[in-house]
């Protein structure tokens, strides 16, 4: 089955695959077992990637290769499922020929590259890498991290006693998914709000959403219209004035060269507090 395809996508709604396993154990910074739990039962839509992820799709070729020519290892992208453990499932970057060994890259931020280069598994891929030796049985797993041009390989074995508190862990995680009861909240999960006062303000907000939606569609039809019939300077007339003006294109300066071995972090303004409001996605009936 190839990867990232509409067949791997329903497969994947299947079960648990490795890279939601620390989702699961609670390790993710990207979501909680309740987020990842809305997700498997239709609740939630999937997310978009993230630039990070584009480019760790577009390296993945380019680090195989070159773990192959580092290692003299062939392997070969897969997917398995868990012999006994049918919700158990592995999208693998590479097994070798014999099935002793799995390949896992990686192609992170500054932080992890430096734990792999001292032969550390960052925290948030441990169950990840231990869920594919489960499902596989494999020997090893070769992490490999790579940086766009060079690669760090870590090797991890399987961890009996982690395995078989990851393996409850997931089973119960999908007994709730099966029974389509959330799982325990945690700290970083919303709390739910079901009083009147908050209902009367959310259907407010969405009323006022839908009416600024039309007004948005309206207000880009008649600013298009009026491009259309405005000059290459400033036209006026009706009370409306609208003037064409040439603008420079921002630097990007994270392509500057100078810049690419800064550290940026000490001449970061203090954070503050950002609050969004978005419309929930509802599940299908049936």
């Amino acid at each position: 089955m190839k990867q990232r395809t509409a067949d791997w996508l329903a497969w994947r709604s299947r079960g648990i695959g490795s890279s939601e396993a620390p989702i699961v154990t609670g390790d993710s910074p990207w979501a909680t077992p309740f987020e990842l739990w809305e997700s498997k039962t239709g609740r939630r839509a999937p997310a978009p990637r993230t630039g990070a992820m584009r480019r760790g799709i577009a390296l993945e070729p380019v680090a195989r290769a070159a773990y192959e020519a580092y290692t003299g290892n062939i392997v070969e992208p897969h997917c398995r499922i868990h012999p006994q453990h049918d919700f158990m499932l592995a999208s693998l970057d590479g097994i070798s020929l014999d099935e002793d060994l799995i390949l896992e890259i990686k192609c992170p931020g500054t932080e992890d590259h430096s734990l792999a280069r001292a032969g550390k598994v960052p925290q948030k891929y441990i169950a990840q890498i231990q869920h594919q030796l489960s499902v596989t049985g494999a020997e090893v797993c070769h992490l490999w991290s790579f940086d766009g041009a060079q690669g760090v390989l870590v090797e991890v074995y399987p961890d009996g006693a982690y395995i078989h508190d990851l393996v409850e862990a997931e089973r119960t995680f999908w007994g709730y998914v099966q029974a389509d009861e959330p799982p325990p909240l945690g700290a970083q999960d919303p709390v739910l709000r079901e009083d009147a006062e908050w209902a009367r303000h959310a259907r407010a907000w969405q009323q006022a959403q839908q009416a600024l939606q039309a007004a948005r569609a309206a207000e880009a039809e008649a600013r298009a219209r009026l491009e259309a019939l405005a000059g290459t300077g400033v036209t006026m007339g009706a009370g409306v004035r609208v003037a064409k003006t040439f603008r420079k294109g921002s630097i990007d300066y994270g392509k500057v060269p100078l810049l690419q071995e800064v550290d940026l972090e000490p001449y970061r303004k203090p954070g503050s507090l950002v609050c969004t409001i978005s419309t929930l996605e509802r599940k299908q009936a049936g």
